[in-house]
């Protein structure tokens, strides 16, 4: 009887070629990837943020909703890096002010200092916390920078913040709920698979 014998080994140059993608698969899987994400900023309400230089403000249609208006550069106004940009349309008939017509306003999410700014604004009052968040995440209304000097510019946030109403208001508080909490599925995989818990063993 003849012994087994082993194949012989193949050089890892051999396999790497063999388990390559083709330009036509990775442009295939490329697409594929692109369109998920596509999907996901959809399905979250978020857009990827524009990329764009200080001084340019030309607005890229493929990113930024065509109701939806943009404070000019040389405002001060920057988009952050890193962050998804969320732009939100407020139908006139849900305001009470629907003489002024549909409003806009651009968000994206709270730093810890914001965050701290706006607690120290309910001043200990927990049924106003979360409406200054959401007013804090407020970084332009109607194509102009959000003020909070208190002036009579059309970016002041107070006056935006009343003639909105209540259902507007309401609708807003619940996008700070969901862009500042982590959904069911994250809360699930944090506890399975990223928490531990231990006895403390005395030394």
């Amino acid at each position: 009887m003849n012994a087994k014998t082993s194949p012989a080994p193949r050089a890892w140059k051999d396999v790497y070629d063999e388990t390559k993608l083709t330009e036509d698969e990775q442009r295939a899987l490329d697409e594929a990837a692109g369109e998920r994400r596509g999907r996901e900023a959809e399905l979250t309400g978020t857009a990827p943020v524009p990329k764009r230089e200080a001084e340019d403000a030309v607005e890229d249609p493929e990113t930024i909703p065509e109701w939806a208006h943009v404070p000019d550069p040389r405002s001060g106004f920057r988009f952050p890096k890193g962050k998804r940009v969320i732009f939100v349309r407020i139908r006139a008939d849900l305001t009470d002010a629907p003489d002024k017509g549909d409003r806009d306003v651009v968000i994206w999410t709270l730093s810890d200092g914001e965050e701290n700014h706006a607690t120290k604004r309910a001043a200990g009052d927990s049924s106003r916390t979360y409406k200054e968040m959401t007013k804090q995440m407020i970084r332009s209304i109607d194509g102009h920078k959000v003020d909070w000097s208190g002036s009579a510019s059309p970016g002041n946030i107070a006056r935006f913040w009343e003639e909105i109403g209540p259902v507007a208001r309401t609708l807003l508080v619940n996008v700070y709920h969901r862009t500042h909490a982590p959904k069911q599925e994250v809360i699930l995989d944090f506890f399975i698979n990223c928490f531990a818990a231990r006895s403390a063993v005395a030394g």
